[in-house]
């Protein structure tokens, strides 16, 4: 049975393993495309992906991802390849909800991009349609003015 002074000797010693290893490349570093390609997650803006960064935390992942595998070791040293195989199966869950987690939250960026999107459509055209509104009713003055102009000099020529 591991102590608690056993398990932080090991996470110690998992961790200074990890600082001598090379960061691998995320895909938070990557495009603004990012592992997805093109497509709808290609027009995200800076802040968004800023968010998507911050939502979703490289150090947490890492940190939960080597203390799963030091409490893997230590368990499947004790019971055997029964307990591995529940371990495993439970990780794998794990990574699942935490993918889920970010699809989910890249999915509301990109929501909360498309609202923002549609309400600068919509300002755009009421500013549109506000010009296109004064253009004409300067035009329909100015013509009213001509017509009044018109008609005066019409009668002062007849008279």
């Amino acid at each position: 049975m591991w102590f608690p002074l056993q398990w932080k000797e090991a996470m110690a010693k998992q961790s200074k393993k990890e600082a001598l290893q090379p960061e691998p490349y995320s895909h938070t570093q990557s495009s603004s495309a990012g592992i997805f390609g093109g497509g709808r997650l290609a027009a995200m803006t800076t802040s968004a992906q800023h968010q998507l960064a911050t939502g979703y935390s490289k150090e947490v992942e890492q940190a939960h991802r080597m203390e799963g595998e030091l409490w893997t070791q230590l368990r499947h040293r004790q019971r055997g390849d029964e307990f591995c195989w529940r371990a495993e199966a439970i990780r794998d869950m794990r990574r699942l909800a935490a993918a889920f987690r970010l699809w989910r939250l890249q999915k509301e960026l990109l929501s909360q991009e498309e609202a923002r999107l549609l309400e600068a459509r919509a300002l755009l055209e009421k500013k549109k349609l506000r010009n296109i509104f004064w253009m004409w009713h300067s035009q329909s003055l100015e013509m009213k003015e001509i017509i009044t102009m018109t008609t005066q000099i019409q009668r002062n020529l007849v008279s």
